[in-house]
């Protein structure tokens, strides 16, 4: 499974990545996977060679009493497992701005 802390982006080596990849990018909670969210990622990697799903951390999930359901390791374990994603990235902030610009500034690929 590739599942890293934001922190660790910039550490991929080149053999994850090639110059020639289309880098996707899907941000949200995932706290309770549905069929609607795995046909989300399904469409996100037909743009791209690499699909990366990065994961709002527990503390920012603000969508009732007793959510997360799921801790941000179980989340990314679950997306991890679908032979469609490449990469899932654990974020450290409330929203994915943090993690479009380190995917942005840091990857010498296209991005999508």
């Amino acid at each position: 499974m590739n599942i890293i802390n934001i922190s660790e982006y910039k550490n991929l080596k080149n053999d994850f990545f090639n110059v020639h990849d289309k880098i996707v990018l899907c941000h949200g909670v995932f706290d309770v996977i549905h069929i609607g969210h795995v046909l989300h990622f399904k469409s996100a990697k037909k743009l791209g060679t690499k699909l990366i799903i990065s994961i709002t951390p527990d503390k920012f999930v603000n969508k009732g009493p007793d959510r997360p359901y799921f801790s941000l390791e179980e989340r990314a374990k679950m997306i991890a497992s679908f032979k469609f994603v490449d990469l899932v990235i654990k974020n450290d902030s409330p929203t994915a701005e943090n993690v479009l610009k380190i995917v942005k500034t840091t990857s010498p690929h296209k991005y999508r």
